[in-house]
């Protein structure tokens, strides 16, 4: 039987006052985050996530295994994995130096805020594109969703992967601007980049 985890994050107004350090995007107003995620023995096509490469879903639950064991090191055995390391987004050279970034995003949780933002991403489908004749997926799919005509599926669906706050700002925008995972048909591990702004 599958198995999920729940992860709650209740960011209260109670919360934020006795943590002065809490991220902007959380400070001011509390929510919760409830995102399910799928365990890494459930497959892609059991979660609903639809079929995928094999060496790609291998390489999926992987990082969602690590992400879930809230453990920087587990994560970043995963990154070895790969003959290069992944993309980590503007001006981050190395993934120890991505582990730094996160944690300074996150200071109230030590950066583990973003392994379940990981997870959550890789818990949706993923869009599939082309990259030098090679299928890359993308998660999560809402990087090729109109938000200004979004399903009620897809309002859900965004509300797993960003807060309140910034779910409205893309929904206004039209277009998903969060956390991004990209992934090649052959199991290599292409990016894992942050929020444009970020």
């Amino acid at each position: 039987m599958a198995r999920w985890t729940v992860m709650c994050l209740w960011l209260a107004g109670a919360i934020t006052a006795s943590l002065p350090s809490m991220p902007a995007f959380a400070a001011g107003h509390g929510y919760i985050l409830v995102s399910l995620v799928a365990q890494s023995e459930r497959s892609t096509a059991d979660s609903g996530i639809g079929a995928i490469d094999a060496p790609a879903e291998e390489m999926r639950n992987a990082i969602v295994d690590a992400a879930l064991s809230g453990s920087f090191e587990a994560l970043l055995a995963v990154v070895e994995l790969n003959e290069l390391p992944p993309d980590f987004g503007p001006g981050i050279a190395t993934p120890a130096g991505a582990v730094e970034a996160w944690q300074r995003h996150d200071p109230a949780f030590s950066g583990r805020l973003v392994l379940a933002r990981l997870a959550a991403v890789l818990a949706l489908p993923p869009a599939e594109r082309t990259e030098n004749s090679a299928r890359v997926y993308v998660f999560p799919y809402l990087v090729d969703v109109d938000l200004q005509s979004a399903s009620g599926e897809d309002i859900v669906a965004l509300l797993q992967v960003a807060s309140p706050n910034e779910a409205g700002t893309m929904l206004a925008a039209g277009r998903y601007t969060g956390w991004q995972v990209a992934i090649s048909e052959d199991g290599v591990w292409l990016s894992f980049t942050p929020p444009n702004g970020d």
